[in-house]
């Protein structure tokens, strides 16, 4: 057994008893109150539902895949089921202005009424007219105003004649035009006879001719102001019968609609309209030039209808462009011309959830600068404009309709790092989302978190409509929630992960035709997982196996350590075992990462690496200057590689190659260090382990010899969730463990040799790994200095 110190099988893995659950099923667990783990965004989202003020929406972060969705959209429906319902919007023709066209609001079903009653209207309207100007009373009234002006005419026309025929002049209507001829003994004379007349009887007949036709000029001249009279009276008569016609139409859309004062107000303009065309109605078809009907003038184009909501609206845009989100007008073609009109508006989803609340993907909403700036506008603004400026280009007119009054909270749903981007780069978003939803990754794994957390998963399993699972069913899932956590006090509530298990082992289960879940179908699903994307990790221990990459876990090597790294290809990760060397020689002092001189090193390793070299420097010949060229690198990687959670083992690298004390390869070990030698926490130990065991196991395990095992930060023992075959392993002595807390405490496990303590006089005991890498450093420094003088 190893004479250091090693975490036992109990250690490794916290297991969930299931006779915590009183259950027989999860078909008997009542669904939790709120939203299971998630105290600090329930309260947030509660605030931000409650308060009222220019800007307080909402931006839901966390990770994708923690149902931010699923939560928010729940957490509000449940609110705005008790909300009152939205109103409804309609556009209607603006008569003054056809190109403003107005806005309409009414009480939720209203404005399906009233498209219904309007459209009814437009029905009637045609035969009332008709029956109107058919009528007895409108013919005999025209009759009256057309005899009149006859008579007029008719009068100033017999006194004309009777003048001119006392001066032999005779006046005759041919075609409602007058001619003028003369007379002789009271008989017409034609031209023979005229000539046959004297020049003085000539004369006379001519000037008498000149008289008679002024005088019909100045009699005349008041016939144009005759007929326009005629005109005027003709069109007040059309107008007092046209509105006596409408008049009960009117009246009985009064009746439903008069106490909105904006629909009293356009039925008031509907009549007017209807008086000012009466003449196309009834003389016409009543279709206008592009075929549409004179009738549709008088519709409604019902844009928003909560006719069959109950209580405020919750909706999600999954489509986030401008005109999705502000609406849009459409077009017609109308001889070549792209024409609109109020029919063909179209709401955008401010619109629709105007009145309640609108859930955006935030990602989505920013890839259009223009839809971002939309919105602000009209969050600021607090009404929805429809901008048609984008359009205006297909059409030689276009709209400007009346803005709508904007009552919505609009509910953002993003990552951490967009949260963080935003308010960076964007000056007004906090001005605009004041209120922060941050959505919590794990709960605690105490005895309420996992009895409220089986209820999150039964309520899961409802939803999809799965089979229940049995208690040592919900114990595997509790473990493997831990598991992903990455703690065992820990429960992720990822709740995308958590479907996808549940879907899977219900798979399973109904493959067996079971009735409910059982712990194997969880254990079967997690394996199968598991199988479908382990083929790169079985390559790898494949080449490993074979030689092809060189990685020992037997007997020993002077500078070379077993680092452990984490893959992710996709959904499953796996832990790799990288062969990390060092070598040293007489320098100036250098601690050369390779990684970092090609470029395949990123920021944080070699963040690790400056760490390492100044832990070397204050630990080892603190009055002399280093005078070492030391490299370090990991062998046969050809990939980028960040992080610092292979410092550690880097830094034993190094000593075991200044102290040219073998390492034993059994051991591999992962993580972090400070300048004083302390070991860090790092993630995803649960996976670096089991890379380890898999390649030792692969190779073969014996209980009788020491057993490999891997060092890690005490600081992660909390975190470890190990599978079943690692936990059995340690329980058998093939496979240990071992928490170190010092890359002292690492080297001496490693080397299997004491480090030594400095004493008293400072220093470090004689034949100690701590002494014979300071002796050899002080060597180097000495072989320095006489080169030095030397040269």
């Amino acid at each position: 057994m190893p004479s250091f110190e090693t975490l036992s099988a109990e250690a490794v893995r916290t297991c969930c008893d299931p006779s915590v659950f009183s259950f027989a099923s999860t078909a008997e667990v009542e669904p939790p109150e709120g939203i299971v783990g998630q105290a600090r965004a329930a309260e947030a989202i509660r605030f931000g539902m409650e308060i009222r003020g220019v800007g307080y929406n909402l931006f839901a972060r966390g990770p994708t895949g923690m149902g931010k969705h699923y939560f928010v959209r729940r957490f509000l429906s449940s609110k705005a089921a008790s909300m009152p319902s939205a109103s409804d919007w309609c556009y209607v023709e603006n008569f003054k202005d056809p190109k403003k066209p107005r806005a309409l609001r009414l009480l939720a079903g209203e404005g399906r009424r009233l498209c219904a009653d309007l459209k009814q209207f437009a029905t009637e309207l045609k035969p009332a007219l008709e029956i109107a100007f058919e009528g007895e009373k409108f013919r005999a009234q025209r009759s009256d105003i057309e005899r009149h002006f006859r008579h007029e005419r008719a009068q100033v026309l017999d006194g004309i004649k009777r003048r001119a025929r006392g001066l032999n002049i005779v006046l005759v209507e041919v075609e409602q035009s007058m001619q003028l001829s003369f007379l002789k003994d009271n008989e017409p004379l034609n031209d023979d006879g005229f000539k046959a007349l004297s020049v003085e009887e000539q004369d006379l007949l001519q000037s008498n001719m000149r008289k008679v036709y002024e005088m019909l000029q100045s009699e005349l001249r008041c016939m144009p102001q005759w007929e326009r009279e005629k005109r005027k009276q003709l069109k007040q008569l059309e107008e007092e019968i046209a509105r006596a016609a409408i008049e009960p139409l009117i009246q009985e859309l009064m009746k439903l609609y008069g106490s909105h004062s904006g629909v009293a107000e356009h039925l008031d303009t509907v009549a007017d309209d209807v008086v000012d065309v009466v003449a196309q109605i009834v003389g016409d078809d009543g279709d206008d030039a592009d075929g549409s009907s004179l009738f549709d003038r008088y519709g409604a184009n019902l844009i928003v209808d909560n006719a069959e909501s109950e209580g405020a609206p919750v909706l999600f845009e999954d489509r986030v462009g401008l005109g999705e989100l502000v609406g849009r007008l459409e077009y017609r073609s109308t001889m070549g011309v792209m024409e609109t009109d109020y029919s063909l508006i179209k709401p955008g989803a401010l619109h629709r959830a105007n009145g309640g609340y609108l859930i955006i993907e935030a990602r989505r909403l920013l890839k259009d600068d223009e839809v971002w700036e939309a919105l602000k506008r009209s969050l600021r603004s607090q009404s929805i404009r429809i901008d048609s400026g984008q359009q205006r280009s297909l059409s030689t007119e276009s709209l400007e309709p009346d803005p709508i009054p904007l009552d919505v909270k609009v509910v953002l749903i993003g990552e951490r790092s967009l949260y963080a981007l935003l308010c960076d780069a964007e000056p007004e978003f906090t001005k605009f989302f004041k209120v922060l939803v941050d959505f919590e990754e794990d709960m605690p794994r105490d005895a309420a978190g996992v009895q409220a957390f089986a209820g999150l998963v039964a309520t899961l399993i409802r939803k999809e409509g799965l089979l229940p699972l049995d208690p040592g069913a919900m114990g595997q899932v509790v473990e493997a929630a831990a598991r992903d956590a990455e703690h065992a006090g820990k429960l992720s509530i990822h709740v995308q992960q958590l479907f996808d298990l549940l879907r899977e082992s219900d798979f399973f289960a109904s493959q067996a035709q079971r009735e409910v879940v059982t712990r194997a179908d969880v254990e079967r699903a997690l394996a199968a997982s598991e199988y479908r994307a382990g083929r790169l990790r079985e390559r790898i221990i494949e080449e490993v196996l074979e030689g092809v990459r060189h990685i020992r876990s037997t007997g020993c090597a002077v500078g070379q350590v077993n680092g452990l790294s984490v893959v992710r290809p996709g959904r499953v990760a796996f832990g790799k075992v990288g062969r990390i060397t060092s070598t040293v020689r007489l320098g100036r002092g250098e601690v050369i990462d390779i990684e970092r001189e090609v470029e395949l090193g990123g920021p944080l390793h070699s963040k690790g690496i400056l760490i390492l070299a100044g832990y070397l420097g204050q630990r080892y010949c603190p009055q002399q200057p280093l005078a070492l060229d030391a490299r370090l690198v990991f062998e046969q990687s050809y990939g980028g590689i960040d992080g610092d959670s292979a410092t550690a083992a880097e830094m034993c690298a190094l000593l075991s190659a200044l102290a040219e004390a073998p390492v034993f390869q059994r051991y591999a070990m992962t993580g972090s260090m400070d300048q004083y030698g302390r070991i860090q926490a790092v993630g995803g130990v649960n996976e670096k382990i089991e890379g380890f065991f898999e390649l030792c196991q692969a190779r073969g395990l014996d209980a009788e010899e020491e057993p490999p095992g891997v060092l890690l930060p005490r600081s992660n023992v909390a975190h470890l969730m190990l599978k079943p075959e690692v936990v059995e392993a340690v329980a058998a002595g093939s496979f240990c463990i071992a928490p170190i807390e010092t890359v002292d405490q690492a080297l001496e496990i490693l080397c299997a040799h004491p480090v030594g303590e400095r004493d008293a006089e400072g220093r470090f005991p004689e034949h100690s790994l701590n002494a014979r890498i300071e002796s050899r450093l002080e060597r180097f420094a000495q072989t320095a200095q006489r080169w030095g003088r030397r040269e």
